[in-house]
């Protein structure tokens, strides 16, 4: 199934963990998340339908007030 893209739409998420391989692990279990690592090592994914992506970021407090970081997209006729 092919995401759909449209202005204002999640599509990218950053979600603060405290061992990234431990959270990797749990959301891969638990929502059929795709878990990829990068050449830097870095852990990634994709939802179980395609259509949000993001990573796992150390270095933040799981419970910070600010919430997660999100990207929406954007038409590039519009950036």
């Amino acid at each position: 199934m092919s995401p759909k893209l449209g202005n204002g739409k999640i599509c990218y998420i950053l979600l603060p963990a405290i061992d990234p391989a431990v959270s990797a692990a749990f959301y891969e279990r638990v929502f059929g998340w795709e878990i990829r690592r990068r050449d830097n090592g870095e852990l990634t994914f994709n939802d179980g339908v395609g259509e949000v992506s993001g990573a796992w970021v150390t270095g933040q407090p799981p419970a910070d007030p600010a919430g997660n970081i999100m990207g929406l997209y954007q038409e590039p006729t519009l950036a």
